[in-house]
């Protein structure tokens, strides 16, 4: 029997990681949810996620601070990470995929679209389900 695969998620609004939490679920993913940044930095040291979706504007530490750590540790780096937020500017875009982003979902997200990118990460990462 294959593991489930880890989606770390960091992310300040508590009802958007229990919407991602329960789509993810439902599709064998074990879940992590992270409401601070720093946790979440900690944490995907500790758990090593499969992939993380985080969003820009956290109230600890924001977005870019946190992808600029994980893209430059050698630990976290090769962990896909998909953006997920409400900024819209292709400048962000941009700046993102600059910076190491797998990918960009600007909120409010489409569910299947989510998952469908956070599994090609994964897939593409080599980690196949």
């Amino acid at each position: 029997m294959s593991k489930k695969p880890k989606l770390m998620v960091i992310e300040d609004d508590r009802d958007i990681i229990n919407i991602i939490r329960i789509n993810f679920e439902l599709k064998g993913f074990d879940v992590y949810g992270c409401l601070k940044s720093r946790r979440g930095l900690a944490e995907s040291l500790l758990e090593l996620p499969d992939a993380i979706i985080l969003d820009l504007l956290m109230p600890d530490k924001n977005g870019w601070e946190v992808l600029e750590e994980l893209k430059t540790n050698p630990v976290t780096r090769d962990i896909p990470v998909i953006i997920c937020s409400v900024m819209k500017q292709p400048r962000a875009i941009g700046k993102a995929k600059e910076m190491g982003a797998f990918a960009y979902v600007q909120k409010p997200f489409d569910s299947l679209e989510l998952i469908s990118l956070v599994e090609g990460a994964i897939y593409r990462n080599g980690k196949r389900r």
